[in-house]
Formats: structure tokens, sequence, C-alpha cells
């Protein structure tokens, strides 16, 4: 799902595309609101990257770009 184009070791990373399933995507956007709501309750302090993000943009902004980091991870 997540688009990567690659040339000359430089990573060139991608949004979550609206290709593939539209199950998937709508699991992992799930899971990654879970994760945001979970922090906002008990914490953020051992998640930097998360709290870096959900200080500049809104919640659902950083739910995609948890949802998109998480498919990366699955997908290795």
């Amino acid at each position: 799902m997540p688009k990567q184009n690659s040339s000359g070791g430089k990573d060139r990373l991608g949004s979550i595309s609206k290709q593939g399933d539209r199950y998937l995507r709508s699991l992992f956007t799930a899971g990654a609101l879970a994760v945001i709501r979970y922090a906002k309750i008990h914490g953020t302090g051992h998640r930097p990257w998360l709290t870096g993000l959900l200080a500049r943009r809104p919640t659902k902004v950083a739910a995609i770009a948890l949802a998109n980091k998480l498919a990366r991870l699955l997908g290795r």
C-alpha cells in the first residue's frame, strides 16, 4: 500500500495510496487511532516520534501517518 520509489540508495517514501485492500487500509487506520487514543490517556513519553507529530498535526492526519508507518513495518 505505501508508495516507494528508491534509487541509488536514496529512499523516497510516499503516502498510503487507495490501491489495494480497502479493509486492510481501514484496519491500519483504526489501529493507529487506537494507539493515539492510548497514548493520549497514558502519556506519550516513550513515543517521541508520535509526540512530535501530534504536536504539529491534527489527530486524524497523525493517525494516517502512523498507519503508513505501521504498514511499512509489517511489509518488511
